[in-house]
């Protein structure tokens, strides 16, 4: 017997309210300009909550930060640590939320260059204006299900927990489930170079009730495999060390 995880996704809508509000459209954007970069020195900003889609801890956080920092060290780049920008974000974001918005108030869609150019005062505000900055981001979108794996953001990941696999007697075979992602975008000279994603995790997946029935089980604790994190920030960074000419 198989099924749908429609009707899942409903009880998944009201179980993770804050994760299915409208997401950001996110897409891959590689500029030609990428592999004209001559600077040595990359910033990383660190991340703000009110960036974020989903609530991301703190010890995640720093893996992220030690992980790029890492990465991007081994390639021979000088890395530094963006000063802390969160106060003149969060003011930033307010102006436009007072005033015309975030979002197109005919089309809803949401207005991305805003950001964009609240990154670049950042970075020019931040001592390193020559220097590419990189914005770390965690986002959250629907992954697609087929034959009971999800796919979003170049990775993959069952649906259904072990328990699920070996007792019950139906399969989710199609669908949609909420899957979170890393995602960076890079400037340099007032210019977006990069937009990429990868999938980290599922944020939750389908379990067995007490009854043998089927229930979407939300992951109590969420981005504490430190694999995932690291394969998710070195596929999101593969065009930009390819552009640049080094490779992971």
């Amino acid at each position: 017997m198989y099924k749908s995880l429609f009707s899942i996704g409903l009880v998944l809508c009201i179980s993770l309210l804050s994760a299915c509000t409208p997401t950001k459209p996110y897409k891959t954007i590689v500029s030609p300009k990428l592999n004209t970069i001559t600077e040595n020195t990359v910033v990383i900003f660190p991340m703000v909550d009110s960036r974020n889609d989903i609530k991301v801890p703190n010890s995640a956080k720093a893996v992220i930060e030690a992980e790029l920092r890492s990465n991007l060290s081994a390639l021979g780049w000088k890395v530094e640590i963006g000063q802390k920008y969160k106060t003149f974000w969060d003011n930033q974001i307010d102006t436009y939320q007072q005033g015309e918005g975030l979002f197109d108030a005919h089309t809803g869609r949401f207005k991305k260059e805003i950001i964009e150019g609240i990154e670049r005062k950042v970075l020019s505000r931040s001592g390193y204006s020559n220097a590419v900055g990189i914005f770390p981001v965690i986002t959250v979108g629907k992954a697609q299900i087929y034959d009971g794996t999800a796919s979003w953001n170049n990775t993959k990941e069952s649906v259904s927990t072990l328990v699920y696999d070996i007792f019950s007697t139906t399969k989710v075979v199609s669908g949609h489930i909420q899957a979170s992602s890393f995602f960076i975008r890079i400037h340099n000279h007032n210019q977006l170079l990069l937009e990429n994603a990868s999938g980290i995790e599922l944020l939750g997946k389908v379990g067995m009730t007490a009854y043998l029935g089927s229930e979407y089980e939300e992951h109590k604790e969420k981005f504490q495999d430190k694999a995932k994190i690291s394969n998710a920030i070195k596929t999101a960074l593969k065009p930009f060390i390819s552009a640049t000419g080094k490779k992971l």
